[in-house]
């Protein structure tokens, strides 16, 4: 179950965290307390070129920022950008963390919702982000609307800026404020593996720095990049990574706690044109002096993926930009043409130590895929997703994700009861991502979860992991009312609700409604399946707070027969007299 951060009140403090059982993931939703029609305008060209609303990360863990929408009525013409960036009271402040490709509206004339997909911005916990979307660097034309709720989040507010095509005004000008918030969502998951990462310099192309990014879009993972030789060297002093990355290419340098890491255990890929022999022996490597050869032949399969063989080095500019080494310890992955090691795998695959750089590699897909390969095989072995709290619609597809680690092939087992049992329902020889069409339930199954073992191309098994938590595979959802919205007693308003596949036809829908979580009071017996019903909110004499709707699916007219699913209010809601 997701955790919905819903407010009451402009005084009302953050909910981050408190709301739901599940660790999995956080969102962050507005559109609750939007009517559907009011709106902030005018968005576009040549009116206002920024829209944004300025958010605070999750305290709870929950720091990756998988996706944000807003609803917008424009023009397809109206192309535009979305971005992230670090707010720092007033403005965006940095670099951009994300930045979307070009995107439009379909034009529709109504309200559309548009999603960025953002997996792997990880953010600071407390620290506040401006999601905003500009059209200064379109080239569009027309404008319009955005969906707009009252001031109900008080994690921040909506803010604009008119700043026509000059980018540099984003970091430089005060941003406009309304007190009002755009009608948005932003959700967060807790990543799955904790990655560091630091490259001293690069002249070409730093292909572990986008595999990274990469990996993270499909694995949720989280990557930390330090800003220096001190800043790293005090970040893996720190701690809690499952994975470090040291690439020194330009400089020498002295590493006391990264050398710690590595000699106590750590997990660390690795290369240096210094050809340090401290590290080197911690890597299992001493360096021959056979420098800049430019062919690398790989013979290791886990690190063939996608990757040419043999892969091609051009040298962007370095003095040194191959260092061929002799193993020591370990196995070799890869050698240059004269059978120097080229890469060379620690014990257990928990090292890796490459003799060449990262912006080296001729073809970006060689440089992508490697390094791509070598992550996931130094990583431990992990269920990515469902890995808790997710809702997996009947009827669709959904992707059952791990990081593989040493293995090659694999056993997917499921479990109906949150891991009590288990059974086996399908092998995978080879990949890291299984396409599940998930058949129809006979209601929602709130305790799924996956099992994934995996073996060696011997078929020993290696590694096994499981859902952290359980997931949701999910006949039917109520949107609306979700928790936290504020409802006047005698007003007007829409109870929401989604279906996916259903084992049966539906024929009408039994809407109830609850105040105290106990008793159920029938709403109406809705024909057909429309998905909105105009509701009287009933009338009370005290404010309520623990109110709830439900939504039953029935296979007979007049809300009779065998129930195909059931959903419910994730959170209570109020009514007030």
């Amino acid at each position: 179950m997701k955790r919905f951060i819903t407010y009451c009140s402009f005084a009302l403090l953050m909910l981050l965290g408190s709301i739901g059982q599940l660790q999995a993931s956080t969102t962050i939703d507005t559109t609750p307390f939007w009517d559907g029609t009011a709106f902030i305008s005018s968005f576009g060209y040549p009116n206002t070129a920024t829209y944004g609303q300025v958010i605070t990360a999750p305290t709870n863990g929950d720091v990756v920022l998988t996706n944000f929408a807003f609803y917008m009525k424009l023009p397809a013409t109206c192309t535009f950008t979305g971005y992230v960036y670090a707010w720092d009271g007033t403005k965006a402040t940095g670099t951009a963390l994300y930045k979307s490709p070009t995107m439009a509206t379909l034009g529709s004339g109504g309200f559309e919702k548009i999603v960025f997909k953002t997996p792997g911005v990880t953010l600071t916990p407390g620290a506040q982000y401006v999601l905003f979307a500009s059209v200064s660097q379109n080239t569009g034309s027309g404008y319009g609307s955005w969906g707009s709720a009252s001031n109900v989040y008080s994690g921040g507010t909506f803010v604009f800026l008119n700043n026509t095509t000059d980018t540099s005004q984003w970091t430089s000008t005060a941003w406009s404020v309304i007190q009002q918030d755009l009608a948005f969502t932003a959700s967060f998951v807790t990543p799955t593996r904790k990655i560091l990462y630091w490259n001293d310099y690069v002249l070409g192309t730093d292909y572990m720095k986008q595999a990274l990014v990469n990996i993270a879009n499909t694995y949720s993972t989280s990557t930390t990049i330090a800003t220096g030789l001190s800043d790293f060297e005090s970040k893996v002093a720190a701690g809690g990574w499952d994975l470090v990355i040291l690439m020194i290419q330009n400089s020498t340098y002295s590493t006391p706690n990264f050398n710690s890491y590595v000699s106590g255990g750590g997990r660390a890929i690795y290369a240096d044109w210094s050809k340090d022999s401290t590290r080197g022996t911690l890597f299992g490597v001493t360096y021959t002096g056979h420098d800049n050869q430019n062919v690398v032949k790989i013979t290791d399969s886990h690190l063939l993926g996608g990757v040419a063989n043999p892969m091609s080095l051009t040298n962007p500019g370095w003095g040194t930009f191959s260092m061929g080494a002799t193993e020591t310890s370990g196995t070799v992955s890869a050698t240059f043409p004269n059978g120097d090691a080229a890469i060379v795998v620690g014990g257990e695959r928990k090292t890796i130590i490459n003799g060449f750089l990262t912006d080296t590699p001729t073809y970006v897909a060689d440089g992508i895929d490697l390094f791509e390969n070598e992550v996931l095989t130094t990583l431990p072995f992990t269920v990515t997703s469902p890995n808790g709290g997710d809702r997996l619609p009947t009827g669709g597809v959904f992707n059952l994700t791990w990081i593989p680690g040493a293995a090659t092939n694999f056993n997917i087992d499921f479990s109906t009861n949150s891991g009590s049992a288990w059974k086996s329902f399908a092998k995978q020889y080879g990949g890291t991502v299984f396409k599940w069409w998930v058949p129809p339930q006979k209601d929602n199954l709130s305790t799924f979860e996956i099992r994934v073992t995996g073996f060696d191309s011997n078929g020993v098994q290696v590694a096994q992991d499981s859902s952290d938590n359980a997931s949701k595979l999910q006949v039917v959802k109520l949107v609306s009312p979700a928790g936290g919205e504020a409802w006047k007693s005698a007003s007007v308003h829409s109870i929401l609700w989604e279906t996916d596949e259903t084992q049966g036809a539906v024929a009408s829908v039994q809407l109830y409604y609850t105040l105290d979580g106990k008793k159920w009071i029938l709403i109406a017996n809705v024909d057909g399946n429309p998905g909105s019903y105009a509701w009287t909110v009933p009338t009370v004499a005290a404010s309520t707070t623990t109110c709830k709707v439900k939504a039953l699916l029935k296979n007979t007219a007049g809300g009779k027969g065998k129930t195909l699913g059931t959903a419910i209010s994730d959170n209570n809601f109020t009514i007030n007299p």
